[in-house]
Order: structure tokens, then sequence, then C-alpha cells
């Protein structure tokens, strides 16, 4: 189940802006890194590991 505690890692202007950005995010209760980038028009991201 996912937690309430949730929220974006950013918006979709500052990723358009971007082209791609890396967040530091909580992964099964561990900190990581993700990148996050849009491929034809679809937001995706990533755990980098």
């Amino acid at each position: 189940m996912a937690s309430h505690n949730t929220k974006p890692a950013c918006t979709r202007d500052e990723l358009d802006e971007a082209g791609y950005l890396t967040r530091k995010i909580r992964f099964k209760k561990q900190p990581v890194s993700a990148v996050i980038f849009v491929f034809e028009g679809i937001a995706y991201a990533y755990v980098n590991h």
C-alpha cells in the first residue's frame, strides 16, 4: 500500500525545461537516487543503481 506521505519529485514544467532530473528519494525504505525524464510525451523515473 502506498504511503500517504508521498509528494511529487518535480513538476512537469521543471522536467520539460531540464530534459532530465535526478532526485534523492526513498525506495523500499532506503535513500536512493532516481533519474526522471520524458520520452515521447510520457514521464518515466528509474532508480539509479
